[in-house]
This record gives C-alpha cells, sequence and structure tokens, in this order.
C-alpha cells in the first residue's frame, strides 16, 4: 500500500503506516493485503475500517447512492463479525446511538439483545415498509421469539430501537 510506504521512513509514524496498510483486512479473515483475521488486525485499522466505511457509505464511494446515516449503520451493524470487530461495531453503536437526538429517547439493538420489558421506541418496520410494531409497543418472550423468527426467515436484520420501562436502569 502505498500510504504505508510513504510513511515507513518515518520512525514516528511506522505505527500510523501498519494501521494504513491494514484498514481493509476484514475480521474473517477475507481481506488484504495480508489476509490477518480477528485480533491480529491492528486494533486503529479495526476502527478505522468502521470509521472510514461510515462516511463512505454516505458519501456514496462504496454503493451506488448516497446512504442516510442510519442505513450506513444498519450496514455496519449486518457485518460485525465478517468486515468489522463485533466489539469496535457496539462501541460505534454507543457513540452513533448517543449522539441521535433527533428521535426521542431510545437506543438501536439487535434481535438477540431485546429482554422482556423493553418498550419499542420507535416503529418496528420491515425492509419493504411494512410496520411490524409500533412505537411503544412493550415486548414480551413471545414477541422477541416472533421478531428473531422474522428476521431469520426474511434474512434481515430489522432495525429495533428500545428504551428500558420506566424506572430501569
Amino acid at each position: 500500500m502505498r500510504a504505508e510506504e510513504l510513511l515507513m521512513p518515518l520512525e514516528d509514524l511506522r505505527g500510523s503506516a501498519a494501521i494504513l496498510r491494514s484498514q481493509l483486512e476484514r475480521f474473517d479473515g477475507n481481506g488484504f493485503p495480508d489476509g490477518l483475521t480477528g485480533l491480529a488486525i491492528p486494533i486503529g485499522a479495526r476502527i478505522l475500517a468502521v470509521a472510514v466505511d461510515y462516511y463512505n457509505l454516505q458519501q456514496g464511494a462504496m454503493v451506488q447512492r448516497h446512504l442516510r446515516a442510519d442505513e450506513a449503520v444498519t450496514l455496519i451493524l449486518d457485518a460485525a463479525g465478517k468486515r468489522y470487530d463485533p466489539q469496535v461495531v457496539a462501541a460505534f453503536r454507543q457513540v452513533v446511538n448517543s449522539s441521535d437526538t433527533g428521535h426521542g429517547a431510545g437506543v438501536e439493538v439487535l434481535s438477540t439483545e431485546l429482554v422482556p420489558g423493553m418498550v419499542l421506541a420507535r416503529d418496528m418496520v420491515s425492509r419493504d415498509g411494512l410496520m411490524l410494531l409500533s412505537a411503544d409497543h412493550v415486548l414480551d418472550a413471545r414477541i422477541i421469539a416472533h421478531v428473531r423468527e422474522f428476521e431469520q426467515k426474511a434474512r434481515c436484520r430489522l432495525a429495533i430501537w428500545v428504551r428500558h420501562p420506566t424506572g430501569a436502569a
């Protein structure tokens, strides 16, 4: 990689050179230039991959159109464990959720993180635009099982925004 070649002669920037070299590695080992996997990829490169891709998705540099921020977040969440380090993605999600002030209280979670008593902060909508559950719906074990089953059958991840019941931590 050209960036690495330019920085390597500068002793103070050798760490940055390694990060730049590895930013196209994939957490599952299917990336390049070295086919590194998991934690063998420098942490800086794992963070940079998420940040650069989040920006590029919104600029139309990775897909055929400019994506909205929430669409870019969804693609990154979907690639956790494949393209991206799941722990870096979790930290990214916390940062994005804490800066999301336009939709009221709530955080986006995966269906595997749902627990009975959580309340939908936003309508749950399928990729086809069909409303599955309305905001303020209190989730129970049966509904959570249906949501997970829907995702498996549809082979897609739903955008699920929840808040804890009043008084919960």
